[in-house]
């Protein structure tokens, strides 16, 4: 997920670690407990330094930091400097915040389709299960709502956040119900094709992609009906050029960085264009990550780049 919405839920979860007695008895702790649950939501995304470079940013982000078994590294290390400015505060209790921090960092980001090496560094594949989209306003709105009210009132102890924490996995439980009855209701009418189905804002609307070995076809889950758009016409994997793309940089961390891509052969007059499409990413009818790679007729790259594009700026 966003930042944002990292930093709202690491706040709410402060909330919820009030209802340990060793917190709710001693108030001075509130404040370190506090931020160390916003720190441990934050700190799995430092990562984002890489955006500097894009390709930087798809081989890494979401890597190491967001690695189950390197997170009790990272815990320790994050606690370990916050406990140098709460030396009163029992260390156990500011682990405690960091660690419900960054598990929940974690699990929230494995549930959106961008994904995470979740099992880094024992296997670099992307894990992402497609329930909710990066930014979910249902979601940011409940736990904004429950921070500000909660600041309001002079972060007493004993508000009911375990309400709002057993709201919040009802409404994920509700996505994940939806998104399945989806995908099997279009599985049954194209058992020839694979069914795709990614997240949006909305719970009533969901991103649907169907592809075959010759073409995809993008729609939207709206409310039940489907919105399908012209299908996409792909190139065999058997093509030359395809198979030269392949050894370029681009398509290899494209490869990577993604399990759901589709392949375009364009014929221009001094050559051809590969493209590699991430199908997760549909905007206005366009996908917008992608790398091409450009290759004359004796099979030579001329140029590849990789990124996040609107067809007119490729």
């Amino acid at each position: 997920m966003d930042s944002i919405s990292h930093l709202t839920i690491g706040s709410t979860l402060a909330g919820l670690l009030t209802g340990i007695p060793e917190i709710s008895n001693h108030h001075e702790f509130m404040l370190p407990i506090m931020v160390s649950c916003i720190v441990g939501s934050l700190a799995p995304d430092l990562d984002v330094i890489t955006r500097l470079k894009p390709e930087l940013y798809l081989r890494y982000h979401r890597g190491a930091s967001h690695s189950i078994y390197l997170f009790p590294l990272w815990s320790l290390l994050v606690t370990g400097l916050l406990s140098v400015c709460w030396i009163n505060t029992p260390f156990l209790l500011l682990w405690l915040s960091v660690s419900a921090g960054y598990l929940f960092h974690i699990a929230l980001d494995l549930l959106n389709s961008y994904g995470t090496q979740i099992a880094y560094p024992f296997r670099t594949d992307r894990k992402g299960y497609h329930v909710l989209p990066l930014f979910d306003p249902v979601l940011w709105s409940a736990h904004a709502v429950y921070a500000l009210i909660w600041l309001y009132q002079g972060l007493e102890t004993g508000f009911p956040f375990t309400l709002l924490y057993a709201g919040s996995v009802a409404y994920i439980g509700i996505r994940f119900y939806y998104r399945t009855r989806i995908k099997k209701q279009l599985e049954s009418t194209h058992s020839s094709s694979q069914v795709l189905i990614f997240p949006t804002f909305s719970l009533f609307n969901w991103s649907i992609v169907l592809v075959r070995h010759d073409a995809v076809q993008a729609g939207v889950w709206h409310y039940g009906n489907i919105i399908w758009q012209s299908p996409i016409n792909l190139g065999s994997a058997g093509d030359h050029y395809i198979k030269c793309s392949e050894q370029t940089d681009a398509v290899k961390i494209l490869k990577n960085f993604s399990p759901y891509l589709a392949v375009q052969k364009i014929t221009h007059p001094d050559g051809i264009k590969i493209r590699w499409l991430d199908l997760r990413y549909l905007e206005r009818a366009n996908y917008c990550l992608m790398a091409c790679v450009f290759i004359d007729q004796y099979y030579t790259v001329r140029r590849s780049y990789i990124g996040w594009f609107k067809p007119e700026a490729e």
